[in-house]
This record gives C-alpha cells, sequence and structure tokens, in this order.
C-alpha cells in the first residue's frame, strides 16, 4: 500500500518523472499511443488530388471492401485530413507509418510523404504546413491481381508546424514523392490509411 494522504505520488527515474498518480486518483505517464486514420476520412486536394477508389472482395462470405486512394507515378499527388489530438498529447514530434499495397506487380520502390501544422483559435486554415519527412517502401511482387497490404517503418520525427497548443485542429497533408529519384515504382501506389503515434504528458486533464 502507498498512501499519499491526499498529496500527489510522482514516479521517477533519476530525477525524471516518468508517472504520477494524483490526489483524484488520476493516472499520467509517458506512454506512446496510436491513432489510426483510414483512407475513407481523407480528402484529395482540389489540384494534383489522388484519386480515390475501392476494393471489394466478393469471393468470401464477409464481401469486403476497402477504401483507398491511388497516387499516380509520375505526379506528385496529395489528400488531407484533420484532427483534434487527444488531450494527453504531449505537443511533441510524431511519427508515421503507411498502410499501402501496389496496383500491379511491378517492382520498384514508393516513397510515402506527410507534413502536418497546427490552427488555434481564430487562425486561418490556409496557412504553411510543417517540414514534410518521408519513408521508402519496396512494392511487394505478386503473382495475382490480390495484392497483400503492405505496412512501412516509421518515419523520422515530424514536428506539427504553427508550434501546436491544446485544443488545436491539426492538418495532415500525405503525398507520393513520385518525382524524387528513389521513387521507381512505375504504377499507382494505392493509400489504404496510416498509422501515427504520439506520447503522452504528465499533467492530468481537467474536466470541461
Amino acid at each position: 500500500i502507498i498512501d499519499a494522504n491526499g498529496g500527489d505520488i510522482t514516479f521517477k527515474d533519476d530525477g525524471t518523472s516518468l508517472a504520477a498518480v494524483d490526489a483524484n486518483g488520476q493516472l499520467t505517464a509517458k506512454n506512446y499511443r496510436t491513432l489510426w486514420v483510414g483512407a475513407g476520412a481523407m480528402s484529395p486536394a482540389s489540384t494534383n488530388g489522388a484519386a480515390a477508389g475501392s476494393d471489394a472482395w466478393t469471393s468470401t462470405s464477409s464481401y469486403l471492401t476497402q477504401d483507398k486512394y491511388l497516387f499516380d507515378a509520375s505526379t506528385d499527388e496529395f489528400v488531407f485530413f484533420n484532427m483534434t489530438m487527444p488531450e494527453q498529447w504531449d505537443l511533441g514530434t510524431v511519427k508515421v507509418k503507411f498502410y499501402w499495397k501496389a496496383s500491379s506487380n511491378a517492382a520498384g520502390n514508393v516513397i510515402w510523404g506527410i507534413q502536418g501544422k497546427a490552427n488555434s483559435d481564430l487562425d486561418k486554415i490556409d496557412s504553411s504546413f510543417g517540414t514534410a519527412v518521408t519513408v521508402t517502401d519496396a512494392a511487394h511482387q505478386q503473382i495475382d491481381a490480390n495484392q497483400p497490404v503492405q505496412v512501412t517503418s516509421a518515419t523520422g520525427a515530424m514536428t506539427i508546424g504553427s508550434s501546436p497548443a491544446a485544443d488545436d485542429m491539426i492538418y495532415f497533408a500525405v503525398y507520393r514523392d513520385a518525382n524524387a529519384g528513389g521513387d521507381t515504382f512505375n504504377a499507382d501506389a494505392e493509400l489504404l490509411g496510416v498509422a501515427i503515434q504520439y506520447r503522452e504528458h504528465l499533467t492530468v486533464e481537467a474536466a470541461w
């Protein structure tokens, strides 16, 4: 039994706070958490937007369908999505993994990129994004047209532009860097969604 007698309990390692329990029993810790954003929650850019599509598999009893965006092999195309991040986010950098599949059996690499920006109350939406991060993934070759899902490795740490604060709307731009020298897959790359990893802070969130 650990009894703080009305106070807070903080767990530290060499002076660095790693987890805490306050007098109301609210637990905080510097955990890493992941958010999923599927292609169905995204929208194409008004110029050079990726084409929306969907797959349907009728050979199984589930009749599965899958939303996707098709990114061209020769033009940099974009899609967007936005969200309010969880209140526990530490407002620091994030990392991203891309879930995608190849549209053909051709060999080659695809370069996926993403960038983000924050908008506070009364900020203009049409503002600059932060610096993009990219990751390269090799297309998986398969004999038939039923291409498998592919998961990239994580990007490097991405800084959200415009100094994010609590309650901000966060906008993300996803693109295929088709004109980069390392993108060698000569067919559409089909984006299924992204996973975003962020870290939590130790501050207890107050009730609204």
